[in-house]
């Protein structure tokens, strides 16, 4: 029975969950069995589901299903010259279909990688200006055994660092796949973080709202679909790269303000200037995306349980959008990820000591520097206010000669969550370590269950944030249940809060201690305040079949596909309580059904 879970990147690949039932009926067991091969084989004989592709009614779709957004290309009307410098810029290209234009580069006539670990052979293939990614086993004689295919329809990052290959399927939930591709040492093909195991958990990853949110622009959706307790599907059109409007804000008003013949004024007031505001605005308009304290099970944030995933408009307190976690001081203090950027930032001596400094202090958001441009736009920002001591420190013979500050203050540094790529370190340290300990080659963690950090939770940005959101940050991944979960209680029914997010994750941490039965009211209570909640309703109707509910558990389940009618999850687990219910041809249907939306879906 399929049970949605927060996963991190590199979890090990979900185990079997216990039956619907704590009968013994092996004549069930068999039977689900045998349903579940029939339907997975019945859907390469159904008739081939539509590729997801604009409806007919997406012309009133909206990015962020927000009407105050436009076609990003609409600024370069204006702006072509900011528009074609910020075009090579790494945000700009961090997604983009998979064309001939736009893999050949990398991809060239075909790519073979042999994984030692799974025994498993990949390959990327172009057939016809499509491209398809491939897994499969060699049998005794060298014949491929087991393959699997998807084709990829998207590539995620710029290559500056990495790319990574995405498969949609037909009811818009995107995939990735394992084989990825890194920059270092000229390029070079390897498993995508948490699949270098020998067990993974296969085609199955998907792209959360947050990896689409932080990688691109506002996709096209349907007003609502970003909401608390929805999954994240986006069937219709994805943009290519982040655009102005992530930083500037839905940029309509702006230009019907120019249309209309508006005061230079009234259009500059239409648009938000991140130079136009106090810095702690300006950084915040970065850390949207740029602030992870940690990759691995914490949780490193909370987006409120009132907002939308993409309802963040630049400009607006981030601490009204989302709460940042970390771990509690001197554990792991010495980690340093791939999106470490603000987080290292924030930590450095010189954010601290400076009143003003931001991101756009050393960086330009709309080109980028290099080389020898580079280092003295660098070495001109650290002058402001080093100067003075740098002439002090070089006359003396205590400092080189020279302004390449950042080859020293700001070295290259082995990620640890993403082992084959090397990022910039901003931490700015006083002496860092030698190249050679901090570009050494490490090996793939796979962190589990076991493994991960247990402790508490403790703030990072805000400060001080909502109790109600540093309790629920304690049972969010699990990390601190014991403690967390009577917390959370506690100030749940002392506030009242009307979001039902908070009591789902109650629900969650007594689920995941084991307490099932204490965890039913609270799945009630959560659904009580947002009947809509999909992911709440599902897991209180698995709740519910554990426990031998099997009729009340088809009605929630019933419910969930009435606020997603093609939902696979709700489908596979609506097919295994219908089985434990001796109904084979009701379950082989809605398993048909979970197959058309999800080919995956019966994994």
């Amino acid at each position: 029975m399929a049970k949605r879970r927060r996963k991190a990147a590199s979890s090990p690949p979900p185990q079997p969950p216990p039956p619907v039932s704590s009968g013994s009926n092996k004549a069930l067991i068999v039977g689900a069995v045998v349903l579940a091969v029939s339907a997975a084989a019945l859907y390469y004989l159904l008739p081939p589901a539509e590729e997801a592709a604009p409806a007919a009614e997406e012309v009133r779709l909206h990015p962020a299903g927000d009407p105050g957004f436009v076609d990003a290309a609409t600024c370069a009307g204006c702006h072509a010259e900011i528009a074609a410098t910020y075009a090579e810029t790494g945000m700009a290209r961090a997604f983009y279909p998979a064309t001939r234009e736009t893999m050949a580069g990398h991809v060239g006539s075909g790519v073979e990688y042999y994984h030692e670990r799974s025994k498993r052979h990949y390959s990327i293939v172009e057939r016809d200006g499509r491209y398809f990614h491939q897994r499969w086993m060699a049998g005794p004689d060298g014949t491929r055994t087991r393959q699997i295919e998807r084709e990829i329809h998207f590539v995620m990052g710029s290559g500056n660092h990495a790319r990574t290959y995405l498969h949609r399927q037909p009811n818009g939930k995107v995939i990735e796949l394992p084989l990825g591709w890194y920059s270092e040492n000229g390029g070079f093909f390897a498993m995508n973080p948490g699949f270098d195991q020998p067990r993974h958990g296969g085609i199955r990853r998907e792209i959360s709202f947050d990896c689409m949110g932080c990688h691109n622009g506002y996709p096209t959706i349907e007003r609502g679909a970003d909401a608390p307790g929805r999954d994240p599907l986006f069937a219709h059109e994805l943009p290519s790269g982040i655009d102005c409007q992530r930083c500037h804000g839905p940029g309509r008003a702006h230009v019907e303000a120019v249309a209309n013949g508006a005061s230079e004024e009234e259009i500059r007031a239409a648009m938000f200037n991140p130079d136009e505001v106090d810095a702690t605005r300006q950084l915040e308009v970065c850390l949207q995306c740029h602030l992870e304290s940690t990759s691995r099970k914490l949780p490193y944030a909370i987006r409120h349980f009132d907002r939308g995933a993409f309802s963040y408009r630049p400009g607006e307190p981030l601490a009204g959008f989302i709460s940042n976690f970390n771990h509690p001081e001197g554990v792991r203090e010495d980690k340093f990820e791939i999106a470490h950027h603000g987080y290292q930032f924030l930590r450095s001596q010189c954010f601290q000591n400076s009143a003003e400094m931001t991101c756009t202090t050393c960086h330009d958001a709309h080109q980028v520097y290099r080389g020898e441009e580079a280092q003295a736009r660098f070495a001109k920002a650290c002058a402001t206010c080093h100067e003075s001591a740098i002439a002090e420190q070089t006359a003396a013979g205590r400092h080189p000669q020279g302004a390449d500050c950042v080859a020293c203050h700001m070295p290259q540094r082995r990620t640890d969550d993403v082992v084959n790529v090397v990022m910039t370190d901003h931490s700015i340290p006083r002496r860092p370590p030698p190249a050679e300990k901090l570009l050494a080659p490490l090996e793939e963690i796979a962190e589990s269950d076991d493994d991960a950090y247990k402790g508490e939770v403790v703030p990072l940005y805000p400060a001080e944030p909502d109790p109600l959101y540093l309790a629920t940050a304690q049972v969010y991944e699990g990390a601190n249940l014991q403690e967390g979960t009577p917390r959370l209680q506690e100030l749940l029914e002392k506030e009242q809060p009307p979001q039902a997010g908070f009591y789902h994750h109650l629900a969650e941490a007594y689920w995941k201690t084991g307490r099932t039965a204490d965890a039913l009211p609270w799945y009630r209570e959560a659904l009580a305040r947002e009947a809509g909640h999909l992911i709440a309703r599902r897991n209180y109707a698995f709740a519910l079949a554990k426990t031998g509910a099997l009729a009340e558990a088809e009605k929630e389940l019933r419910a969930a596909l009435e606020i997603a009618p093609d939902d696979p999850e709700a489908l596979v687990n609506l097919g295994d309580v219908l089985i434990a219910q001796g109904r084979a041809a009701e379950a082989a249907s809605a398993l048909e059904r979970a197959l058309r939306a999800d080919p995956d879906a019966i994994e």
